[in-house]
C-alpha cells in the first residue's frame, strides 16, 4: 500500500506539472497577443516598464533617475495617477522666447478684453502657463497648437494647425499650453 500511495502522489504531482505548464503557457500566449507584453527594449520594475537605455535596473536606481534632473518622459495611468513607463529624453525642448507682446511672426494668445496683455511664442518646444481670460490663439508663421482648462481638464484647443491660423473660442477661458511643431 505504501508503494501504491507513493506511486498515486508522483502521478497526482505530474497532473499538476502539465496543468501549471498549461496555465502558463496559456497566460504568455495571451500577453504575446496583448498590448501588456513589455517589449524586449524594457524591463519591469515595481510594474513600471522602463526603457533599457536609462540603466536602471533596480527600483532605488529608479527612484533616483525620476528624481534626477536627466531629460525624461514618464508615462502616468489617468484613474491612478500611478507611473505605468519611463523612458529617458524629452519629446519636445522649452520655448525659445516668450514676448509680451506679441511680435511678428509669434504664435499668440488674445485675451478677450483690454487691458489684458497678448503673449507670443516662438521657437520650437513646449510652454506651459496660465493665460486667463484668453478667446483667440493664432498660430503666426508656426506649425502650432495650444491648449486650455476647462474643469480641470487640460483640452486641445482644435487641432495642430499650420502658419497663418487663427482660432477663437465661444467663451474665454484659461491657456494652460502652447506647443510649436516647426
Amino acid at each position: 500500500m505504501g508503494e501504491g500511495l507513493h506511486h498515486m502522489k508522483r502521478r497526482q504531482a505530474a497532473i499538476s506539472s502539465i496543468a501549471v505548464a498549461a496555465v502558463l503557457l496559456a497566460a504568455g500566449m495571451a500577453s504575446a497577443t496583448g498590448s501588456e507584453r513589455p517589449s524586449p527594449d524594457t524591463i519591469t520594475i515595481d510594474g513600471i516598464q522602463v526603457d533599457a537605455s536609462t540603466g536602471v535596473r533596480t527600483a532605488v536606481e529608479l527612484d533616483a533617475f525620476l528624481t534626477s534632473d536627466t531629460p525624461k518622459m514618464v508615462q502616468v495611468e489617468r484613474t491612478t495617477g500611478g507611473i505605468i513607463s519611463v523612458t529617458e529624453g524629452l519629446p519636445v525642448t522649452p520655448l525659445t522666447v516668450v514676448h509680451n507682446p506679441c511680435q511678428s511672426g509669434d504664435a499668440c494668445l488674445y485675451p478677450s478684453s483690454t487691458p489684458l496683455a497678448t503673449y507670443g511664442f516662438s521657437g520650437v518646444g513646449t510652454s506651459k502657463g496660465k493665460w486667463y481670460d484668453r478667446k483667440t490663439w493664432c498660430t503666426g508663421s508656426w506649425t502650432a497648437k495650444a491648449w486650455y482648462l476647462y474643469n480641470s481638464t487640460l483640452v486641445g484647443w482644435g487641432t495642430t494647425f499650420g502658419p497663418n491660423t487663427c482660432v477663437g473660442i465661444n467663451n474665454p477661458v484659461m491657456a494652460a499650453q502652447v506647443t510649436i511643431y516647426s
